[in-house]
């Protein structure tokens, strides 16, 4: 009796160059599997000659250490700014900011609505923003409706 082997397909999921970078999701540190070796999710083959900048796992995550400490060093220093924030120990800061997200918003761009639900504060980091409110015409005084 025959047995028939699975055949696999090689397809090409993208085709990219200059400037674009690979790799850094198998050097991403497991720590479910601190010792276990990330392997490759995918083949690359130049269709070009090709020249890479080339740097190794232990380098690569001494860097993001140190942007990742350099980071919260600003962080805290932002933080310690803010007058609600200013009581607070540097541990309890420290916890605070594992929790935080830098996200950008465009001009014109609404962060909440009246009535949405309040499950997050924001902090401005940087740039301007308008506070408006909905009141009814019968009871706003801004309106000359005394």
């Amino acid at each position: 009796m025959k047995t028939q082997l699975k055949q696999e397909y090689m397809i090409t999921v993208a085709n990219d160059g200059e400037g674009k970078s690979f790799g850094h999701l198998a050097l991403a540190y497991d720590p479910n599997y601190p010792t276990k070796p990330n392997t490759r999710a995918a083949t690359i083959t130049c269709i070009q000659p090709c020249k890479f900048a080339v740097m190794g796992k232990t380098d690569y995550r001494t860097v993001l250490d140190r942007a990742d400490q350099k980071r919260s060093e600003l962080m805290m220093a932002f933080l310690r700014q803010i007058p609600f924030m200013k009581c607070l120990s540097n541990r309890t800061l420290k916890e605070a900011q594992l929790y935080m997200e830098c996200v950008r918003y465009q001009v014109n761009q609404p962060v909440f609505y009246e009535g949405m639900p309040s499950n997050f504060l924001m902090i401005v980091k940087s740039g301007n923003f308008e506070i408006t409110r909905t009141f009814d015409e019968d009871n706003c005084y801004l309106c000359g409706n005394e």
